[in-house]
């Protein structure tokens, strides 16, 4: 961690000597926060990890497009492991947050703008962290190293085809479950109708 911090510290970004301060989370990077002058920054560090599908030079594409569709913080310095960005304070939501009507109100666009803008703003080759893939590719790898768990993975790659299953498959099941009287479909709502008979089907299954 010193010799990190050390790093972050001599970045040539910086106007002035700075004192990184150590911020928690980050599954596969280290953060830090930086105050320059009267401006604060977010400093990401983390190297490539393929057999997690972490690309850097992806997840930089990335935050460059969410700014300019107005959805993160300014991307001010990178170079090969560094990723620096704006400080915007804030909080974590909550489960409770967000079921709140009116904090839906406002996620929802968010969420428009994020699969609608985004990609507008995209340059470069444009990985995609899909889940379904990196399972798979788990999968690879666990049996390539003839690893102790390999029993197991034949039932794992069955659930997560099946939570992977394509759009126009949902769309069936779900016709097929309004028509027996188990949901009623509106727009943007799912409503159960017989919740005991769906759980015996989830259960069959």
């Amino acid at each position: 961690m010193t010799e990190v911090k050390t790093r972050v510290a001599a970045l040539p970004c910086w106007k002035d000597a700075v004192e990184p301060i150590a911020l928690d989370g980050g599954i596969t990077n280290v953060n830090f926060t930086v105050l320059d002058g009267r401006d604060k920054f977010v400093v990401r560090v983390g190297d490539d990890i393929p057999q997690h599908q972490v690309m850097r030079f992806n997840e930089r594409a990335a935050s460059v497009a969410a700014y300019k569709a107005g959805l993160s913080p300014e991307v001010v310095y990178t170079e090969p492991g560094i990723l620096v960005m704006r400080f915007i304070e804030g909080r974590t939501l909550g489960a409770e947050d967000i079921a709140r009507p009116e904090m839906l109100e406002r996620i929802i666009p968010v969420l428009k703008t994020c699969h609608q803008t985004i990609p507008k703003f995209l340059t470069g080759p444009a990985l995609i962290f899909w889940v379904f893939h990196v399972l798979r590719d788990y999968a690879h790898t666990l049996r390539a190293s003839n690893s102790s768990h390999r029993h197991r993975l034949e039932r794992l790659e069955e659930i997560a085809s099946e939570l992977g299953t394509a759009r126009e498959v949902i769309s069936r099941v779900l016709h097929d479950f309004q028509k027996r009287g188990l949901i009623v479909q509106s727009r943007g709502r799912i409503t159960l109708s017989a919740k005991p008979a769906l759980r015996a089907i989830a259960e069959s299954d």
